[in-house]
């Protein structure tokens, strides 16, 4: 049996912890609202793909490359 992929939402909490960032940090850094990214992370509404994009660009951007490799493969298909 193989292991289950994590949902789009825990790799997006995932991420906003290693950034070290708040919900309403990571959303003003997404551009996005707070009530949006609560949704992602809730799994409440889908993800856009620009937005998937954009977290990875915020983990590289912060020299957190293994975080960024791991959020891109887990997140491709979605």
């Amino acid at each position: 049996m193989s292991a289950r992929k994590p949902t789009t939402g825990v790799l997006i909490r995932e991420a906003r912890a290693a950034l070290n960032l708040t919900r309403e940090q990571f959303a003003a850094a997404l551009r996005i609202s707070v009530r949006t990214l609560a949704e992602y992370e809730t799994e409440a509404a889908p993800v856009r793909p620009v937005v998937l994009q954009a977290i990875e660009n915020q983990l590289r951007r912060m020299r957190l490359t293994k975080e960024a490799d791991k959020f891109q493969d887990q997140c491709e298909g979605r």
